[in-house]
């Protein structure tokens, strides 16, 4: 059986309520309370403050964390940063001194094989 607008919960024949039934109407009743609810100024406010309180207790967990590793001399995620980053810096100067260091080795030895041309 349903109720007199056809929408809630059936009775099944030696069973008892119809479990599919009482989920779809609870369903539609928190849906509808839940959207009323979610889009008023003082949920909104309370979220915003709640949102703001977690954030601030993040960072001061990495800081306390930060300080921690410092204390105890393991390389934090600023450290690591920072070395990568000279690591990158390195690396490019390296290649910058291998190219010049071919180059130079090039053009020193093509004078030598322009001369043994000429001498034969």
């Amino acid at each position: 059986m349903t109720d007199s607008k056809g929408t809630g919960p059936k009775w099944t024949a030696g069973a008892g309520l119809d479990a599919k039934g009482l989920y779809e109407t609870w369903e539609r009743a928190a849906n509808g309370w839940f959207e009323t609810w979610s889009r008023s100024p003082a949920f909104l406010a309370a979220m915003g403050k709640t949102l703001e309180a977690q954030l601030g207790m993040k960072s001061g967990a990495d800081r306390m964390i930060e300080t921690w590793l410092e204390a105890w001399r393991i390389p934090t995620s600023r450290d690591l940063e920072s070395v990568a980053r000279h690591v990158s810096e390195l690396s490019e100067r390296v290649s910058v001194l291998e190219e010049a260091a071919y180059e130079t080795a090039d053009a020193k030895s093509k004078p030598a094989a322009a001369a043994g041309k000429t001498g034969r």
